[in-house]
């Protein structure tokens, strides 16, 4: 009778075919696509999250430039200063104007008029 050849590279497995990858280095097919998977969800997520960044960053930056340009028509104001140099104060004040290219203008005098604008800013 024939004796059962007893496998001598992994003695601990009982058939070769199913101990194929015991010792075998490197990974799986599905490990690597996990793997990927992963990554490109915590891409994702960064790249949602940084251009929600960028656009709290621009709008904190506009609502700054808004704010100071509110402060210095107040400034203009209290102080009197002349807008069309008739030797007496004017009133100063901002419109925004909600049209396809937002903006707002700096004007003195009682009432907006577009003769009177001083300056202009796309927002």
């Amino acid at each position: 009778m024939k004796q059962k050849q007893q496998n001598t590279k992994h003695p601990q497995c009982r058939f070769p075919a199913s101990c194929f990858m015991l010792h075998e280095k490197g990974f799986t097919i599905l490990e690597l696509i996990l793997v990927i998977g992963i990554f490109a969800v915590i891409a994702g997520v960064a790249t949602v999250q940084l251009a929600n960044f960028q656009r709290g960053t621009v709008l904190e930056s506009t609502s700054k430039d808004v704010v100071s340009a509110l402060r210095l028509a107040h400034d203009k104001a209290m102080l009197g200063e002349d807008g069309n140099s008739n030797g007496q104060g004017d009133p100063w004040g901002i419109r925004f104007a909600n049209s396809t290219a937002d903006t707002y203008a700096s004007f003195y005098g009682a009432a907006y008029d577009i003769n009177n604008v001083k300056e202009t800013t796309y927002l």
